[in-house]
């Protein structure tokens, strides 16, 4: 019965489209159809794609290219790394911490006065691999690596707590509500990137 329903829904989308298409007022275009047959319920993504579709419209056709091939495994946008460039962007990283606004960022103080005070052993958030990830995130552009740091390590604290700073989030942080949306299948973590 449901996949009847589902057939029938089906059927009810194309022959909207295609009689805006035939004379019906609209325009035929697909974005126009759309347009029209939101409900307003909020219930859609479309202000989160419109913002996303935006982003992308802004930049230039080359670099969108390079996002569109570096998503298909077609090429990478990956800096060589040598050991001296490692070295150079993590000194840089962390004297761009220091410039950052301390208002600007809470959780970073917090690891790291907890770390200094001895309060815990260990900080994974604080350390050089950690730092790294956000370096390569932002292709070794130093001060756009520290203010992604930064905003993550305050997310973490905010969504997470005192845990978060310590250690790697583990599947039993999760309650039972957000461990039922990740089984859900809406979005899906994958060990590695696909090619």
């Amino acid at each position: 019965m449901k996949r009847q329903q589902c057939h029938d829904e089906e059927e009810e989308l194309l022959d909207g489209i295609n009689g805006q298409e035939g004379g019906g007022g609209g325009s035929g275009n697909i974005d126009d159809y759309a347009a029209d047959n939101n409900d307003g319920d909020g219930d859609d993504d479309d202000g989160e794609n419109n913002m996303f579709s935006r982003a992308l419209l802004n930049l230039s056709f080359n670099d969108r290219n390079q996002i569109e091939e570096e998503i298909h495994g077609v090429s990478c946008m990956a800096i060589e790394e040598t050991r001296e460039l490692i070295e150079e962007s993590l000194y840089q990283f962390d004297i761009e911490l220091d410039l950052i606004d301390e208002n600007n960022k809470v959780a970073y103080n917090k690891a790291k006065n907890d770390l200094n005070s001895n309060r815990f052993a260990t900080s994974f958030i604080l350390c050089k691999e950690n730092k790294l990830r956000f370096l390569r995130t932002e292709l070794f552009d130093v001060q756009k690596s520290a203010i992604r740091y930064v905003k993550y390590l305050d997310l973490l604290y905010e969504s997470y707590g005192e845990c978060a700073l310590r250690r790697p989030i583990r599947v039993q942080d999760f309650n039972r509500e957000e461990l039922s949306f990740f089984k859900s299948g809406q979005y899906q973590l994958l060990p590695h990137r696909g090619k």
